[in-house]
């Protein structure tokens, strides 16, 4: 699971940004809005790039591949 706390309060403010599945490799956005983390939530067998909005909470799925390649690792 992932999870984000307060900036400015730590120890404040944690969230849960991820569902079901196996969540891995979190890379927040250099503006702070955004993580990106690879999942297998919706079921699939193999890992998919997905983006959290910080400030709507919505979860967007990046990737739809077909084999474990595709992880988050920076933001270009």
């Amino acid at each position: 699971n992932i999870y984000v706390i307060s900036p400015t309060n730590p120890g404040t403010g944690l969230r849960r940004i991820s569902t079901e599945g196996d969540d891995i490799m979190p890379v927040p956005d250099p503006s702070g809005r955004y993580i990106a983390f690879a999942s297998n939530k919706d079921g699939q067998r193999y890992y998919d790039v997905y983006v959290f909005d910080l400030t709507t909470t919505e979860i967007t799925r990046q990737t739809n591949s077909d084999s474990d390649h595709e992880y988050p690792s920076a933001w270009k």
